[in-house]
């Protein structure tokens, strides 16, 4: 479970400056990544279709948090963060195990490769 909510939050950073406001400019990102999690994680068309509509209610969200919640710190961060779980609950019943594992080892490698290249 932690590797799975480690992967959702690291999925919406790398997803923040997608931020924006939904419409169809977060559509075509939501498209971009859904691709990209596609090659990933071999998805069929049917997976392909439900888990492009959960990246862009996810996206859609995320962007509502962070505007809403912009002055409040804290609040904003449970509201991401309860986002986050209920993203990766989602992703568990539109994948298999299989591609479930794949998806929280790509979490484990975006993990990995952020914190080499951070800066001391």
């Amino acid at each position: 479970m932690k590797k799975a909510v480690l992967f959702a939050f690291l999925l919406s950073l790398s997803l923040a400056g997608a931020a924006a406001p939904s419409g169809e400019v977060t559509r075509q990102y939501a498209n971009e990544v859904t691709r990209k999690l596609t090659e990933q994680l071999a998805l069929d068309e049917g997976r392909y279709l439900q888990m492009r509509r959960l990246v862009y209610e996810h996206l859609v969200q995320a962007a509502e948090i962070d505007t809403q919640y912009a002055d409040d710190k804290a609040v904003h961060d449970q509201k991401q963060q309860a986002l986050q779980a209920e993203f990766a609950a989602q992703l568990k019943t539109v994948l298999t195990e299989a591609q479930y594992t794949r998806y929280t080892n790509l979490a484990i490698n975006l993990l990995a490769d952020s914190s080499t290249h951070k800066q001391p």
